[in-house]
Order: structure tokens, then C-alpha cells, then sequence
């Protein structure tokens, strides 16, 4: 995937579709945890900076527990 036209999307979004971003990249960089230079933990790297870029560093982190609390959302999120 090329990271700048991802980013670029990301700037699209609306926060409830970078909501389902973000679980769908943490759910990615899980499932390749012990592939440190998987592409995965690059694109959660760009959503956790579109959160910020926008102010809402919350939206990432509800996002985050939530998948922690509920890790059976990775099976929809990633079918």
C-alpha cells in the first residue's frame, strides 16, 4: 500500500469512518505483532497522527480499548 495516498485518504475521513480505521490498523498491527517491520504498525503509526492532527487523540484511544475489550471486532474488522 502506498502510505502518502493512505494518509491522504485519512485526511478525507469522517471521525466515525477514522474510528473504523483506527480499529481496523490496531486489529492489523496485532495480528503481526511479532513482524516489527510489518506495514501494519505503519499505518496505525499515520491514523494515531491523523488523531492528533485533529485533536482527537481520544477517538484513537476509545478505539483502541475497544478492541483490547472486544478483540472479536478483528474478525469482522479484518474478514
Amino acid at each position: 500500500m502506498n502510505l502518502e495516498s493512505f494518509r491522504d485518504r485519512l485526511e478525507s475521513l469522517r471521525d466515525s469512518e477514522l474510528f473504523r480505521y483506527v480499529q481496523r490498523c490496531v486489529c492489523m498491527s496485532l495480528a503481526h505483532a511479532g513482524e516489527p517491520h510489518a506495514e501494519s504498525h505503519d499505518l496505525l503509526d499515520l491514523v494515531y497522527a491523523e488523531c492528533a492532527r485533529r485533536g482527537k487523540e481520544r477517538l484513537y484511544d476509545k478505539a483502541y480499548e475497544r478492541v483490547c475489550k472486544e478483540p472479536d471486532v478483528c474478525k469482522g474488522l479484518l474478514a
